[in-house]
């Protein structure tokens, strides 16, 4: 089987449908949290806003490693149907009920239901060549940018047209849509005899993060974790710099976001195999590195609108970065270890999302309130750059074997 045909159409809309799911209830959730909860006042709905994504950080967080793991044993296809058929069933319910409660446990259960997407990315590495592989994660890439790109618009509208509750039914039918197609196009791809067996330990998703030594993907690995981490301390902010230095209105930040979104499947379908292509692998993480840390150096100095897309620049060319290193990570992993591998990969994210966001908010908080020794809204920009920065040094020193691995084209 190749990563072709059918099967990759299955694969890429199984994605999109993922990010379509949580980019459609962005624009609703708000005002489907007034309905179940009676909340009138702003506070009140950001406070139940902010558990309902907690909730869902977390449990991914704590699901991932089991998810990937479970996928090694049992194989790819039954954990990815078995994500699909959640999925309509968190959806419907999601739409129907009339409890905080039951909302709250629903996106916990959609954390765990995205964490099924390790059992996805280790199926594409289980039939792609090492050399291809950062080909096709940067396509993946691409296809989850994408449902961002038009969900928000599109959830929005259909929760205007028919409620907040018909947003999740428009949910449930695209993962019903999804597991038919899956019934008829996906395939095992962990052959019976590369299957693990089920290891209770290694579950425990701090073990999973940390346990990753026994594959020797060393500095890799460690490297991943510090990169997810600085990113997460500013991925919550643009939005408010935009808000509050700015001045920008909502609809030129739904400008800029759809402009930033279109620029990142460009570059991850074209720009990411250009670039290994002509760099190798070593050398495309140390310029994507690079051009990162140069998008948070821009932002201490942006003053006016425009300057926004000249970050956006540096940030579309560090792009290429993290697919890169998940299929430079995944090529020094067994095939049997790939469900793991890619299940503590998210559950690295998901750390990084829970912890990240309220520091980097905090800071941001600070820097623009009247305590702070002088006004520095880019702040938690500038910690990201440290952490991009040690990123950066750590790659200089991974084995000579990557560094003129350069992808076949």
């Amino acid at each position: 089987m190749k990563f072709s045909g059918p099967f990759r159409a299955f694969v890429l809309l199984t994605l999109l449908i993922q990010a379509l799911s949580i980019s459609f209830a962005a624009p609703v959730i708000p005002t489907l949290m007034e309905r179940i909860a009676g909340a009138n006042t702003a506070g009140a709905v950001s406070t139940l806003y902010g558990w309902s994504l907690a909730a869902g950080s977390i449990t991914m967080f704590v699901s991932a490693p089991l998810m990937g793991r479970l996928a090694d044993r049992f194989g790819r296809r039954p954990i990815v149907m078995l994500s699909l058929a959640g999925g309509v069933f968190d959806a419907v319910v999601t739409a129907t009920t009339t409890h905080v409660w039951v909302f709250l446990v629903m996106r916990a259960i959609a954390g765990v239901l995205g964490a099924g997407g390790a059992a996805v990315q280790a199926a594409i590495a289980d039939i792609t060549p090492p050399q291809e592989r950062a080909r096709h994660f940067a396509a993946v890439g691409a296809t989850f940018s994408a449902g961002f790109i038009v969900g928000p618009t599109i959830g929005g509208f259909i929760g205007q047209w028919g409620g907040a509750g018909s947003t999740f039914w428009a949910v449930a039918a695209l993962y019903a849509l999804n597991f038919v197609l899956g019934c008829l196009l996906f395939k095992e791809t962990l052959a019976a005899g590369e299957r693990r067996s089920l290891v209770l330990s290694s579950l425990n998703p701090l073990h999973a993060v940390f346990g990753m030594g026994r594959l020797r993907l060393g500095i890799l690995f460690k490297l991943f974790v510090i990169l997810m981490v600085g990113i997460a301390f500013s991925d919550a902010v643009p939005v408010l710099f935009m808000q509050e230095h700015l001045g920008w209105a909502t609809g030129d930040i739904g400008l800029f976001n759809s402009v930033c979104g279109l620029t990142m499947v460009i570059a991850r379908l074209a720009l990411t195999p250009a670039v290994l292509s002509r760099l190798g692998e070593r050398r495309t993480i140390l310029f994507g590195m690079a051009n990162m840390f140069a998008s948070g150096i821009v932002y201490q100095f942006i003053v006016q609108g425009w300057e926004m897309y000249l970050m956006l620049m540096f940030l579309t060319l560090g792009s290429v970065t993290i697919p890169t290193l998940i299929a430079a990570l995944s090529r020094e992993a067994p095939a049997s270890d790939q469900g793991e591998l890619q299940g503590s990969l998210m559950g690295v994210q998901s750390a990084a999302g829970i912890i990240g966001p309220p520091i980097g908010t905090a800071l941001f908080a600070y820097f623009v309130g009247p305590s702070a020794p002088f006004a520095w809204p880019a702040a938690p920009f500038m910690l990201s750059c440290v952490f991009i920065a040690v990123a950066f040094v750590a790659m200089l020193r991974v084995p000579l074997a990557l560094r003129d691995s350069v992808p076949a084209s």
